[in-house]
């Protein structure tokens, strides 16, 4: 993931001198306009739902591209031999 050059990455995190982890305060950002939902936000079930099945359609489409590219190539159903 590319950072902008403007901007620092943001630390939830730091180590401490005893090796212990310690939360930093987290600084309010605005979110960019053109962005739906910020990285630490999370959309509501139905968009998060409605998104995966979209994504399953989506790759499934490679899966029958595969299947009809080997099918017309002359590749068959048959029982495998003993």
């Amino acid at each position: 993931m590319a950072t902008s050059p403007t901007r620092t990455p943001r630390r939830l995190f730091t180590i401490a001198k005893h090796k212990s982890l310690e939360a930093v305060p987290e600084t309010k950002r605005k979110r960019p306009s053109l962005l739906a939902y910020d990285v630490d936000e999370i959309p509501p079930l139905a968009i998060r739902a409605s998104l995966s099945v979209q994504h399953v359609l989506a790759m499934s489409v490679g899966w029958i591209y595969v299947v009809v590219a080997v099918t017309g190539i002359g590749a068959h159903r048959s029982k495998p031999r003993a």
